[in-house]
């Protein structure tokens, strides 16, 4: 059996050979999302990059001379759903800007295109491509299609029902599966791919079955409707290999709520947050029977995740997100040496990694319980700033208060440029095993909207019941 060095080496040597001596494309949502990804080209032998992004973005751009970056601002965007369409359109058919920018960077085709937006995309501009994935894959993300995956791999679910969008159906369907804390109401994906709560309900009173409905009807022909659950928001994560499932460890999401408000807040992710034994066992148990399902009814490869809620009776799963998703995303984050990003992209274009699933899993999860990692984030549409600005602060009896003091600051609170207006950033210094992150995350926005208008208004975290 490898041990975890040879698991390593071999990621590594994965991740250069795809990209060594080569020149690259990456296409991307915000020129600081792909800051990271560049340096880690230039360590794989990459030779010169040509970002083509839809804007700024928030943190460090790229820099030196080996890149090019080149804006191409698209459509208003005002929900993470219209960010997603953007992105497809982006990818789909690039305006004039980029076409032109490729013409010169590549006029031969023969660069790699590494797109880092969780699209369809089986090829860009006839390019050899990593990144993207094919239109079967995206089906899968539809919320209405969740029971019938819960149901093949036998794991632990709450009832679903899937219904045409019609106020008296729903609400009737709503009074039967209510539990004692109201419903959640899903929209499915007949207008396209959504995610980050955006189209998702608490429905708890004729207000916010108000809200629900009119949404709803406006953008959706099913929702899917469930007992809303309370306890922690988190997920796991497993990677399909050509021999097995690589089980990961549970991740904490922040999913905050807002005062008589059918809209949750989405609002980062932490590794820091550890659950039972026996509850992070059955959630690892979750991902590999959901795992062997995706890859023998669909031919599935590559990373997923599965959202659920941690609640009285365990771990309850109610959303599948078939790709690279935020939480493995953050678990990579701590695991600088292991490129899990670029093990995804190349296990879904067909490369077999000549890795045992087991021996994946045991060095990925043994990493990510010794380097953990979290942010606490959202989005404002209230302010539209140029540049991204940092502050550092530290936690007191009172709340979050800022400092100068580098050696005093327990993190960073930045606020910088979004293609919805603007994103509020928390970074923690360090995030501790055991402890949630999202007791903090009100504490962060009402700072954010203290210096900066955010606007964000009062937010509460769920409590934990287990």
């Amino acid at each position: 059996m490898p041990d975890a060095e040879q698991i390593t080496d071999r990621l590594q040597e994965l991740a250069a050979s795809a990209v060594a001596g080569r020149r690259v494309v990456i296409v991307c949502g915000v020129l600081a999302g792909a800051t990271g990804r560049i340096e880690a080209l230039r360590r794989n032998g990459a030779s010169d990059v040509l970002v083509l992004a839809l804007g700024t973005g928030t943190g460090d751009l790229p820099a030196g001379d080996d890149v090019r970056c080149v804006v191409c601002p698209g459509a208003p965007i005002r929900s993470i759903a219209d960010e997603i369409r953007v992105w497809q359109q982006f990818v789909a058919a690039p305006p004039q800007e980029a076409l032109d920018a490729l013409a010169a960077f590549d006029p031969d085709c023969t660069a790699l295109a590494l797109c880092l937006l969780p699209v369809t995309l089986e090829t860009y501009q006839g390019r050899d491509t990593l990144g993207g994935r094919p239109p079967a894959y995206t089906a899968l993300e539809d919320k209405t299609l969740s029971l019938d995956l819960w149901s093949a791999a036998g794991v632990p679910h709450v009832e679903e029902i899937v219904l045409p969008v019609e106020r008296d159906t729903l609400r009737a369907a709503a009074a039967r599966l209510d539990q004692g804390h109201g419903t959640v109401w899903s929209a499915d994906a007949s207008d396209g791919m959504n995610g980050g709560a955006d189209r998702v309900f608490w429905v708890r009173d004729d207000a916010t079955a108000t809200t629900a409905y009119e949404q709803l009807a406006s953008y959706a022909r099913c929702a899917r409707l469930m007992p809303f659950l309370e306890g922690v928001p988190c997920s796991i994560h497993g990677i399909v290999l050509p021999d097995g499932v690589a089980a990961l460890r549970p991740v904490e999401l922040i999913v905050l709520r807002r005062p008589d408000s059918a809209k949750f807040v989405y609002a980062g992710i932490s590794t820091g947050w550890d659950p039972a034994p026996t509850d992070r066992e059955a959630m690892r148990d979750v991902a590999r029977r959901a795992g062997a399902v995706l890859a023998e009814r669909h031919g599935y490869r590559g990373a997923f995740g599965i959202d659920g809620v941690l609640t009285a009776d365990g771990f309850r799963p109610h959303e599948l997100n078939p790709r690279f998703s935020g939480g493995i995303s953050t678990i990579g984050k701590g695991l600088p040496d292991l490129p899990l990003d670029r093990l995804h992209d190349l296990v879904l274009r067909g490369v077999d990694p000549g890795i045992p699933a087991s021996d994946l899993e045991q060095t990925v999860v043994q990493a990510a319980d010794a380097a953990r990692y979290g942010s606490v984030y959202t989005l404002s549409t209230h302010v539209r700033p140029g540049r991204t600005t940092s502050v550092l602060v530290r936690r007191t009896p009172d709340g979050l208060r800022l400092t100068r003091d580098v050696d005093a600051a327990d993190g960073e609170l930045q606020l910088g440029p979004h293609l919805t207006g603007a994103l509020v950033r928390y970074t923690p210094r360090a995030v501790a095993p055991g402890p949630r992150l999202a007791p903090l995350a009100p504490e962060v926005f009402a700072l954010s909207d203290r210096l900066w208008g955010t606007a964000l208004g009062p937010l509460a975290a769920a409590p934990a019941v287990r």
